[in-house]
């Protein structure tokens, strides 16, 4: 039986599902493989957290994205993944479904528990309405991103914040200065 996606990962926006890719629009039905990725904020002391960005992307995007890449950056990138990754053990339930708390209570690079973390990121891939039965969902530290980043080229770097910069941007129209007005 298959995982329905957790209201963890829906969308802040809408609190429901993703409905569609953010880079090509293509609705998220159930014939279409997609990541969702969330980041948040934690506020040590207290309860609350904050979303900082969120957004579903359909696999085809992905892996166009991915292969715009330079071959320097996906190298090392896979090099830090394949070094770094925590062994875990992922715990399913009696229908196989994963134990999502689980999987997102620590960081898969760096093992560092979500409680002890200010900034972290949350991934999922889904098919249609459901979570994957073949890749748990996952954590990953602002401390490992922070890692990463390094190991990508100029080139690389400029794609990501390209897509960063195009689907996370304020409008511009609220960063044009107010315009003056002079009393006579």
């Amino acid at each position: 039986m298959a995982q329905s996606i957790p209201p963890l990962f829906y969308s802040f926006e809408s609190d429901d599902l993703f409905k569609k890719c953010i880079e090509c629009e293509r609705p998220l039905d159930d014939d279409c493989d997609y990541v969702i990725e969330k980041a948040f904020r934690n506020y040590p002391g207290y309860k609350a957290k904050d979303v900082i960005f969120d957004y579903a992307l359909c696999m085809n995007c992905a892996l166009e994205i991915r292969e715009s890449f330079s071959k320097k950056s996906l190298e090392a990138m896979d090099q830090y993944f394949a070094q770094h990754t925590q062994s875990r053990i992922v715990l399913v339930d009696e229908e196989g479904n994963f134990n999502v708390d689980e999987c997102l209570s620590s960081c898969l690079v760096k093992g560092t528990k979500v409680t002890d973390l200010t900034e972290y990121q949350i991934y999922a891939h889904c098919r249609g309405k459901q979570l994957s039965s073949q890749i748990p969902p996952y954590m990953v530290s602002n401390e490992a991103v922070d890692d990463m980043l390094p190991l990508l080229s100029n080139e690389t770097q400029d794609i990501l914040n390209g897509f960063f910069n195009k689907h996370f941007s304020p409008d511009p129209s609220i960063m044009n200065p107010v315009p003056k007005i002079v009393l006579v």
